[in-house]
């Protein structure tokens, strides 16, 4: 069986099919109108046609059952054509007792030798009856255009688009559309995944120089804080002490110590001299610049050590409390599948229990730092206290 590549029907025979109950012939010109009004049978032509050559009706429908005539139990179709060569060609299909045969001018022969004369169940539909291409094929239709029409070769696509189109896809291969859609959509989805990340990571840094704010100014308001405390110690350590009067009394010693030594006493009383040293000793004392915590350091370590922890445990909570099927792993950056989920959490919950406890040392090591230091200052300020005391009783 050659393939036809062009033909004409000029004839039909139908009986037993859908409403033609008895043997009806239609002849058919090179153009012909099929008229009548509503349920005469016009889609029926069509159908007998389809079912002559593919088997099926003009839309592809497989049911055999919706083409038998209601009061009939067998069909018989003749298809007279006229192919390219000008030959003359009879297809009869008839179908009893639920057996199909097929004969081409007299000859048994099979579906597929048909599909070799007008070509595939697919291609004759398309053609036969457009409507086919486009609702029964739909997104189909495209493969069987590229499996029948010619490729188009590079050039002749870019002499059709504009000049920026064809710089875009001068070195784009056109070979594979379907091939090079698949791989842009592949492009498209990594740039969309990328951007989830970044966009993640963004929220994630606006979270972090939120957090990093609150603790600087957390940081100045405890700076102000100690700076006022601080000059109101230096005002207490003051009090009570009338400083040029000390200074005076001091200089007088000296001078008084001086013509002493200019008149060469035997003996210098000693009295005198432990008033001396009592008075320098008072006003090296007094000279202190005050209180220099011996734990300060070991505190801005500590403090900086527990408000990193904290942070820590915010970032790690709300990871926790992000981590669900189809997230974004926060260490691979990848979608999380389900099964990976559950694994994901408990190491969260894990990390989440070890900054938890580092936390609660570091506390634990604040405060007892901040109870020393309150020891040490209130030492310092009671040995001062009662050196001033002493220093008043002596003059």
């Amino acid at each position: 069986m050659e393939k036809i590549s062009g033909f004409q029907i000029t004839s039909l025979s139908v009986s037993g099919f859908k409403c033609f109950r008895e043997e009806q012939t239609f002849d058919f010109g090179p153009v012909s109108f099929v008229t009548g009004a509503n349920h005469a049978g016009k889609t029926s032509v069509a159908d007998a046609i389809a079912f002559a050559i593919t088997g099926q009706d003009r839309f592809g429908g497989a049911h055999i059952d919706k083409l038998y005539c209601e009061t009939l139990p067998d069909i018989e179709i003749h298809l007279w054509i006229e192919d390219d060569k000008g030959a003359s060609h009879e297809l009869v299909r008839t179908r009893k007792r639920d057996k199909m045969q097929i004969t081409w001018d007299g000859y048994a022969i099979r579906q597929a030798d048909l599909a070799r004369m007008f070509g595939e169940r697919d291609e004759f539909l398309s053609i036969f009856n457009p409507l086919y291409f486009i609702e029964t094929l739909g997104n189909d239709g495209q493969a069987l255009l590229q499996k029948n029409l010619p490729l188009i070769d590079h050039k002749t696509v870019l002499e059709r688009l504009t000049q920026p189109e064809q710089a875009l896809l001068e070195n784009v291969s056109l070979l594979s559309p379907e091939t090079f859609l698949k791989t842009m959509r592949e492009e498209i989805r990594d740039l969309e995944e990328g951007k989830l990340v970044l966009e993640s990571q963004k929220v994630q840094l606006i979270r972090q120089q939120k957090e990093n704010r609150e603790a600087v100014a957390q940081g100045k308001e405890q700076l102000a804080q100690l700076e006022a405390q601080i000059s109101i110690l230096e005002q207490k350590r003051e009090a009570g002490i009338d400083r040029p009067a000390l200074e005076k009394q001091l200089e007088g010693l000296h001078l008084r110590y001086e013509e002493l030594l200019r008149d060469k006493p035997e003996e210098v009383p000693p009295e005198l001299l432990e008033q001396l040293r009592q008075a320098e000793l008072a006003q090296e004392r007094l000279q202190v610049k005050g209180y220099e915590g011996k734990f300060t350091a070991a505190l801005a370590e500590t403090q900086t050590a527990l408000q990193a922890a904290a942070v820590e445990h915010k970032q790690v909570t709300a990871m926790l409390s992000r981590t669900q099927p189809g997230a974004v792993c926060p260490t691979c950056k990848q979608p999380l599948p389900a099964d990976a989920v559950a694994q994901a959490q408990d190491d969260l919950r894990q990390k989440l229990g070890e900054v938890t406890s580092r936390g609660q040392g570091l506390r634990s090591q604040l405060n007892d730092l901040k109870s020393l230091e309150v020891q040490a200052r209130e030492t310092f300020e009671q040995f001062h206290k009662e050196d001033v005391e002493k220093t008043a009783l002596c003059y």
